[in-house]
């Protein structure tokens, strides 16, 4: 793997975990990415959590190529949104 590929892998990584605030371009791309590495026959995907700096979150493409040892199911109770002005500047 060259230079080119980690700076690639990088840019991925950073892709996926940072979360789509504006529209739903930026949650398309990481779609177009992700479809294009399921593609080129990757099992999945892993990448670094956008909500907790020390979680990593999986994507696979088709389950059946691991092995699940465990799950957990959460219910949402609660989500808050805030937003600040960013045009026109004040």
């Amino acid at each position: 793997m060259g230079e080119g590929d980690f700076f690639l892998l990088f840019r991925a990584n950073q892709a996926f975990s940072t979360p789509a605030h504006s529209t739903d371009k930026d949650y398309i791309m990481s779609q177009y990415i992700a479809e294009f590495i399921k593609a080129s026959g990757y099992d999945g995907i892993v990448f670094n959590s956008s909500r907790n700096k020390r979680g990593t979150n999986y994507t696979l493409f088709d389950d059946s190529v691991c092995n699940f040892i465990c799950s957990e199911i959460h219910k949402v109770d609660n989500i808050s949104i805030t937003s600040a002005k960013l045009l026109p500047p004040s």
